[in-house]
């Protein structure tokens, strides 16, 4: 009894036992179970963090990648402005200095250069430089007033007096007189006093200044190195080395003595101007204290009479102030301001800009035929207005030329590069050939811009005007001196009269 009792009793022992490593397996399988998910979780749990973390830190860098792309790309946008405006500005300099009107005072030594280049690359002629044969030249040769013979009387190398004359050579020295000493003369004035009507007076002498201590030849010197194109200070040094010491100071007020007295001699020649039949008309830039103005020259083929008037404008409103009521025929360029007058357009600056033209676009062959075809009619427009006819036949003779004109303007319109000239040039044609109708007129206006080239001069040397009132004297002084010089006057002689 007691073995099966202890046999019972260890089976149920083992029973328990193995129940209960059944239930701590089950539990422990549970809690093992339990951790993996939770460790499972964790991991995902972490996963998902780093792959919100990662995508956090690339969509940071792709953020970032994306506003350095679009800084740079404005910055490449405000680069690609500032390079284009500058282009923009660069282009309006260089339209400003390299264009169909651009004089060669304008140009810059690259542009002198490129057009030396050209000039030096053209067909050779064959011929020399220089005056050709025939030239009637520019330099006189006087004849001899005095006679000198330079004779030997003895052997310059051994001393004897055994010489023979074997011939004669002739030489023409011209010699200029060493300069006059200044003369200083008092003058005594008396002064009288009318005994029946109390009337003071004192007798009249032209030989006199208006004022100052120079006398009128003096004077007149100075204004004729001021026509020079001298400063100042070297008018004055020049004055010195002839002898007549005088500052600067006197220098400025003989000239603006003498542009004061030319006043009414300028007034009278823009009543004349006003009834002209053909002027030509022309401006250029100066400065004024640093501002700019304009110099206008008005002058008159036929009289000689050049007018020179310094205006704070280049508008119409300067021809209305100095040529109210102007019927006449005004040679200019293309500028507006001489729009509602008669004209005569300059077909020098019509074939420059057809020159230009080609040259900007010299594939095109649109340009080429424009050039060409210009440069025919008006040869044949010169040629017409030389000859000799009837009113009736130049009327004839216009209409073709212009005719021609327009049929240019036609065949070539569909060129896209001379399409700008061309309106211009359609704007212009009633203009191009007023010299056909009346043989007075030239066809160009080079006597303008030659007038103004001694403008030009005193432009570079001098730099500013620095009153206002120098704006009236010298406008006078260049008025009177290129009036004289067109008439073949002595204009030093002339200039005695306005000291």
């Amino acid at each position: 009894m007691d073995c099966r009792k202890a046999a019972r009793e260890r089976d149920e022992w083992k029973r328990k036992c193995a129940e209960f490593k059944r239930k701590y397996k089950d539990e422990r399988d549970k809690r093992r179970q339990a951790e993996r998910r939770q460790d499972a979780e964790t991991d995902r749990a972490d996963l998902a963090v780093r792959d919100k973390l990662r995508a956090d830190a690339e969509n940071a860098f792709l953020r970032q990648e994306l506003e350095d792309e679009r800084k740079a790309r404005l910055k490449a946008d405000d680069r690609s402005a500032r390079l284009a405006a500058r282009v923009k500005e660069l282009e309006k300099i260089n339209k400003i200095h390299d264009n169909a009107h651009t004089p060669s005072s304008k140009m810059t030594y690259t542009q002198k250069m490129i057009a030396a280049k050209k000039n030096r690359d053209r067909p050779k002629s064959g011929r020399k430089q220089g005056a050709q044969k025939g030239h009637p030249g520019k330099t006189s040769k006087p004849e001899p007033t005095e006679f000198k013979e330079h004779s030997m009387r003895e052997c310059p190398n051994c001393g004897s007096d055994s010489i023979i004359n074997t011939g004669q050579k002739t030489r023409n020295i011209t010699e200029s007189p060493p300069p006059a000493k200044p003369v200083t003369t008092r003058h005594t004035i008396n002064v009288y006093e009318c005994g029946r009507c109390g009337q003071k007076g004192m007798e009249p002498d032209a030989g006199l200044p208006s004022a100052g201590e120079l006398g009128r030849n003096a004077c007149g010197r100075v204004v004729a190195n001021f026509d020079d194109h001298m400063p100042h200070r070297m008018n004055a040094r020049r004055m010195g080395r002839d002898g007549l010491t005088v500052s600067v100071g006197t220098v400025s007020n003989v000239l603006a003595r003498a542009g004061r007295n030319m006043k009414p001699v300028v007034e009278a020649m823009i009543l004349v101007m006003q009834r002209a039949g053909v002027l030509h008309i022309d401006e250029t830039s100066f400065k004024l204290n640093g501002e700019l103005v304009w110099v206008w020259i008005f002058l008159d083929p036929l009289t000689g009479n050049s007018l020179f008037v310094v205006r704070p404008s280049r508008g119409r409103d300067v021809l209305r102030d100095v040529l109210p009521g102007f019927k006449g025929v005004i040679v200019c360029d293309g500028w507006r301001s001489y729009n509602g007058w008669r004209r005569q357009r300059c077909w020098a600056h019509i074939l420059r800009e057809a020159r230009y033209l080609l040259r900007a676009h010299p594939d095109s062959a649109a340009a080429r035929d424009i050039l060409e075809r210009l440069r025919g009619v008006f040869e044949t427009a010169r040629d017409a207005s030389g000859k000799r006819m009837k009113k009736a036949r130049r009327v004839r003779v216009r209409a073709a030329l212009l005719g021609c004109v327009r049929r240019i303007i036609d065949d070539n319109w569909g060129s896209a590069v001379s399409r700008p000239f061309l309106t211009k040039l359609e704007g212009a044609a009633d203009d191009l050939f007023a010299f056909v109708l009346d043989p007075r007129i030239q066809p160009t206006n080079n006597a303008a811009e030659r007038g103004l080239r001694e403008i030009v001069i005193h432009r570079k040397i001098r730099g500013s005007l620095r009153a206002e009132e120098s704006m009236e004297i010298y406008g006078n002084i260049f008025t009177c001196l290129a009036t004289w010089k067109n008439q073949g006057l002595d204009y030093v002689e002339e200039l005695r009269q306005y000291a």
